[in-house]
């Protein structure tokens, strides 16, 4: 099996994920809500439950090459949401204390769930969770 998932491992450093882009608006809260939708709409898809599924197995059997899958895969999005959360704190409309890069693998960690379990998250979810992150980080 560490064969197996070794091999898979290393196809999938050549591949990419695909992500929406992350609106930049007056209206974060809003911004956070389309992205997200739009990012666990794709969790409904065959090919990201797979690659979902494949990561968590190659990770547990290599966590170093795990380790390059998430930086190569998972990274681009992660500085996506961190490069919309730093406009907003420069902005003043997150607090100045919070860690950006935290937030934005919380929302990493809730779509790749979505996506392991092949179930996207219904809009009062994804307003029930942007709701909860602006009550923590907004600075209004």
């Amino acid at each position: 099996m560490v064969v197996e998932g070794r091999h898979l491992g290393e196809a999938l450093l050549e591949g990419s994920l695909p992500s929406p882009p992350l609106p930049v608006s007056e209206d974060l809260a809003e911004d956070l809500r389309a992205w997200f939708s739009a990012m666990s709409s794709q969790a409904e898809h065959g090919a990201s439950v797979e690659v979902a599924r494949a990561l968590i197995a190659v990770t547990a059997t290599d966590a170093a090459l795990g380790l390059r899958l998430n930086e190569r895969l998972a990274g681009p999005i992660v500085e996506q949401v961190v490069s919309r959360l730093q406009v907003a704190q420069d902005a003043g409309d997150v607090k100045g204390d919070v860690n950006v890069a935290v937030v934005a693998d919380q929302f990493i960690a809730m779509s790749s769930y979505a996506a392991l379990l092949g179930r996207p998250l219904d809009e009062a979810r994804v307003d029930a969770v942007v709701d909860v992150l602006m009550r923590g980080i907004s600075a209004r």
